[in-house]
């Protein structure tokens, strides 16, 4: 669904004037954008995530430049932010050194100590966002566009169906997370929608209950397929993933996979020299339990 400016207004709480202005400096632009007089924009609902952000950073105190700041440090830390399933909750302080603006997770230890030091510290709870929005997108009418170039979310269920068959050809069972698994019995599972400290993956990959592998799913656009910024959202569930079977780095899922149901790219953490490649399959349940025993120089 699609809304227009007079909507996207009504559901976030910003001017009309606020979302010209950030439209034209390109902090927040519509998914359908006029380049014309008289055309209409439309924004969906990454879009009014991104407004709603604004609104409430802009709402704590900080200034325009200040907020904008935030929200591109968000887009670095978390490209996913504005999907329903995430959970993630920050605080924004500031660098005692440097005055740079950081954007760390929630630490109630970290708030106490930046607070009893007299630093800023800025809630950002993206939880509490997604329920606002929901809320406001339940009274809020949009229109259909299917005809555009930005695909809707059922594109990327599309992609999830061709992840599945590709996932059940080489022998993973397909389970979901949602309808409720047997937790002890992990033994070749794809595991969807898996939550993390740092979201839902996609796809947890389980094998002899060891959570070896994480899948991040794109929508079935080859063209603008991003296979690196997909392995970069699966980077942060594998920093997420405290079940995981070791820790390199921060990571503690070893193997990463971005996929639009098409293209298949994996990443092995175990080394940071490793770079991701194209397979034109995913790993069987057995081959990835005994890449977990290989050297990564083998690897």
């Amino acid at each position: 669904m699609f809304f227009t400016s007079h909507q996207a207004a009504e559901i976030t709480g910003c001017t009309l004037r606020q979302l010209q202005y950030w439209r034209e400096k390109r902090v927040v632009s519509p998914t359908v954008d006029a380049t014309g007089r008289g055309r209409t924009v439309y924004y969906n609902q990454v879009d009014l995530c991104e407004l709603m952000v604004m609104k409430h950073l802009l709402g704590t105190g900080l200034e325009y430049t200040q907020a904008v700041e935030v929200l591109n440090l968000l887009r670095e830390k978390e490209p996913g932010f504005a999907d329903m399933a995430v959970e993630s909750r920050y605080i924004v302080t500031r660098n005692p050194e440097d005055k740079a603006l950081i954007l760390e997770c929630f630490d109630l230890d970290a708030v106490q100590m930046a607070m009893y030091a007299g630093q800023l510290v800025v809630p950002l709870w993206l939880d509490q966002i997604h329920l606002k929005l929901s809320r406001k997108l339940r009274d809020m009418s949009g229109t259909e566009m299917p005809d555009i170039n930005h695909p809707p979310q059922r594109a990327e269920d599309e992609a999830r169906k061709h992840i599945d068959q590709h996932l059940s050809s080489v022998g993973w069972e397909i389970v979901s997370m949602k309808l409720g698994i047997r937790m002890d019995r992990r033994s070749a599972h794809a595991v969807r929608e898996y939550p993390l400290a740092t979201g839902r993956a996609d796809y947890a990959l389980f094998v002899n209950d060891l959570l070896l592998g994480i899948v991040e799913a794109k929508h079935l656009s080859s063209s603008s397929f991003n296979p690196h910024s997909a392995l970069e959202q699966a980077k942060r569930y594998s920093k997420g993933a405290f079940d995981g079977v070791g820790n390199w780095r921060g990571y503690r899922v070893p193997f990463l996979y971005s996929s639009n149901g098409e293209l298949i790219y994996f990443l092995d953490m175990r080394e940071d020299t490793n770079i991701a490649c194209q397979l034109q399959l995913f790993h069987t349940p057995q081959a990835l339990f005994e890449l977990l025993g290989q050297d990564t120089a083998d690897s």
